[in-house]
């Protein structure tokens, strides 16, 4: 089991910035990636949609060997991480520890959660999100793909909550980056689980797309 994979459902190309930050991190492991770019972007489909393919694409990451699975969707562990595990069978960690950690930088202070648009449904999200411990107030900052980055005013704690956004982090001064986040906490998966990959060789990069031409 140490030298299967670590699996990454995508629902696009933001999935390869999830990728990249798990073989920075973690240089010896494989990485699986499958992105589910017929379907993308998840927020303009209704729920139940993702809540029915996301696990049937996590069921076939598994099958390819993957030692955990990160779900590299924000909309989708809104709406299925559950279900994305169950389908799994392995241990599966989504994005959602990105605010957490933001939170934690903040003390108090507020941040701003940037998200490309299409990515998440925002309203939603926002109501269960609103708050952080600490007191910690949620602003939702939607940016458009292509665009600079979004300004953001002095004081706010900048949390890249999407995929896509993690390619923002040079824009800012010490962003809280969910590629970064859950790279790290994948590592301390791994190590738990006595899972390091123990191969000499460098790791590798498999991807996969439900739509190759528009991966």
């Amino acid at each position: 089991m140490s030298d299967g994979p670590v699996g990454v459902l995508a629902e696009g190309a933001g999935g390869l910035l999830v990728a990249r930050a798990l073989l920075a991190r973690l240089p010896k492991e494989d990485v699986l990636l499958l992105q589910d770019d017929a379907y993308a972007p998840y927020a303009r489909r209704a729920a139940r949609v993702v809540a029915d393919r996301a696990p049937r694409l996590a069921a076939e990451i598994a099958a390819g060997g993957a030692k955990v699975l990160v779900v590299a969707s924000l909309q989708a562990g809104e709406d299925a991480l559950e279900p994305i595990a169950a389908a799994a069978g392995v241990p599966t960690l989504g994005l959602d520890a990105t605010l957490v950690h933001a939170a934690a930088r903040a003390r108090g202070g507020p941040i701003a959660a940037v998200f490309a648009e299409g990515t998440l449904r925002g309203r939603p999200w926002l109501r269960a999100n609103r708050f952080q411990r600490g007191g910690s107030e949620v602003l939702p900052v939607p940016w458009r793909v292509g665009t600079d980055a979004p300004s953001v005013a002095a004081g706010y704690t900048v949390a890249l909550i999407c995929p896509l956004a993690a390619g923002l982090a040079a824009s800012y001064d010490q962003p809280v980056d969910c590629a970064e986040v859950v790279a790290e906490r994948v590592h301390r998966h791994l190590i738990r689980m006595g899972a390091l990959a123990r191969r000499r060789r460098a790791g590798r990069l498999l991807r996969l797309s439900s739509h190759p031409l528009r991966a």
